[in-house]
């Protein structure tokens, strides 16, 4: 039996409710909203295509998610799908977990919102990892199956189960229609008529070409060969213009794009390897095993940010996390925990985390 993890909400800058959770323990991983198809709360094993998605990527994450404006479980009555806004959302998840540095995911059109967002923040995001995106909404909108959902996107309001059957249907190259089915139902379950017509109406406006040559964050860019709607070639133009990005390339017919070797390939970028952290694999010691549990915390926490300021103070927390992580490595411990001014860590022995 598979636990649901617990859906809360926290509130943007401008007033809006943004639904999220987290699973799991350790680094943070924090996913961008693709916005369509996004929503907390739909039984996400019911399509393989969502499958990874859901439960995260790798081993020993903090696996963040959550809806953004319009979508899925936050406001639906907001429908502004602009990038300031999109980064607006991101940015009152993050602040509210209280997350220092985290790694940053986007698939498909959650991309440009992560883009945004690590040009207005480098400090904070550790890794960049995007996958089947695009730099610029005006190709994607310009696609002769997208503009052909823009010549009867009318219809939605009157028959809004045909038009999302339509866009399922597309989806999966007419290959599958139980699956369509399956796939138009949680696009329903995700937005409403108007929510799709204000996403698509907003594509043009997407544009964050001039930002990459600004990224300095560590990125890794994937393109999944074969699909229908999101051509490789953006993929490849996102890696060329991101200094020092590393792009790679994968065959897949499927609608899915986080599968098992996508995961692998990102495993691979972060350093997540069994083999070779043993501070991660320490944090799941075999049944019976006696471990030391530690915590750290920064004492006069909230009165050394009033004093420092937030860019001064993030600073200090950085270095913080820093020198915690050195520590653990050379005693042997595992990080459990990070917790912006502090860390459960684990340990085999008391001595050890003396």
């Amino acid at each position: 039996m598979s636990i649901e993890p617990e859906i809360r909400y926290c509130t943007t800058s401008d007033g809006v409710s943004i639904a999220y959770y987290t699973m799991g323990e350790g680094p943070p991983m924090v996913v961008t909203s693709g916005i369509l198809f996004s929503n907390l709360n739909a039984p996400l094993l019911t399509l393989p295509e969502f499958h990874r998605q859901g439960s995260g990527f790798g081993r020993g994450q903090r696996f963040v998610r959550y809806d953004a404006r319009g979508s899925g479980m936050s406001d639906r009555s907001m429908l502004d799908f602009s990038i300031e806004a999109r980064v607006r959302d991101l940015e009152a998840v993050v602040d509210h977990l209280a997350l220092e540095s985290f790694d940053l995911v986007a698939i498909a059109h959650g991309v440009v919102t992560a883009i945004a967002y690590a040009d207005r923040h480098p400090k904070r995001v550790r890794n960049l990892l995007l996958v089947d995106g695009y730099a610029r909404g005006t190709p994607f909108a310009e696609l002769p199956s997208v503009r052909a959902y823009s010549s009867f996107r009318d219809m939605a309001e009157e028959s809004w189960e045909d038009y999302t059957l339509a866009i399922a249907n597309q989806n999966l190259n007419f290959s599958d229609s139980v699956r369509a089915q399956a796939l138009a139902a949680r696009l329903r379950d995700s937005m409403s008529p108007p929510a799709v017509r204000g996403f698509y109406d907003a594509l043009p406006s997407m544009d964050v070409t001039e930002l990459l040559p600004r990224v300095v964050t560590p990125t890794l860019v994937i393109s999944v060969k074969g699909r229908t709607m999101l051509d490789p070639e953006w993929s490849r133009e996102l890696a060329s213009r991101i200094p020092g990005a590393r792009f790679v390339t994968r065959e897949s017919k499927e609608l899915i794009v986080v599968d098992d070797a996508v995961v692998a390939i990102v495993e691979e970028f972060l350093g997540i390897d069994a083999a070779s952290t043993p501070a991660r694999a320490a944090a799941h010691p075999q049944a019976g095993a006696f471990r030391t549990v530690l915590f750290t915390d920064i004492v006069g926490h909230t009165e050394m940010m009033q004093r420092l300021g937030d860019t001064k103070g993030r600073d200090v927390l950085r270095e913080h996390e820093r020198i915690t992580r050195d520590l653990l490595k050379q005693h042997g411990g595992a990080e459990v925990k990070a917790m912006g001014d502090g860390f459960m860590a684990s340990f085999g022995s008391v001595t050890s985390a003396l």
